[in-house]
């Protein structure tokens, strides 16, 4: 390999190299920008009031004929963990809370009612 081949080779690999190096610098300086928050308001936002744990012991909803572990837990995400809680409520808005189309809920009503 002549001198004047083996100097441009190098060359052309130093260059590339750096573009390489610049461009790998450039992807990782977009990927640490967080994108900063917008501000509608000088004013602070309210403090949130603590949610409120139920103060009574949850029963167990999966006892009822018709509710299992997945319409229990939509059933508590709605604030109803116990069967008194159950009992109080309108089949309609069972209904609508656990997306039932299998079972009436007037029936776990019911039956939350001998259990309560």
């Amino acid at each position: 390999m002549k001198r004047k081949e083996f100097i441009s080779f190098w060359a052309g690999f130093l260059i590339t190299a750096a573009i390489v190096a610049w461009l790998y610098w450039l992807w990782q300086q977009r990927r640490e920008v967080t994108p900063r928050p917008l501000i509608l308001s000088s004013r602070q936002p309210a403090a949130l009031p603590p949610a409120k744990a139920p103060t009574l012991e949850p029963d167990d909803l999966t006892v009822i004929k018709g509710i299992g572990p997945v319409f229990a837990g939509r059933l508590q995400d709605a604030g109803i963990f116990t069967y008194a809680q159950l009992a109080a409520q309108d089949p309609e808005k069972l209904q609508a809370i656990t997306e039932v189309t299998r079972w009436d809920p007037a029936d776990w009503i019911a039956e939350a009612k001998k259990l309560a």
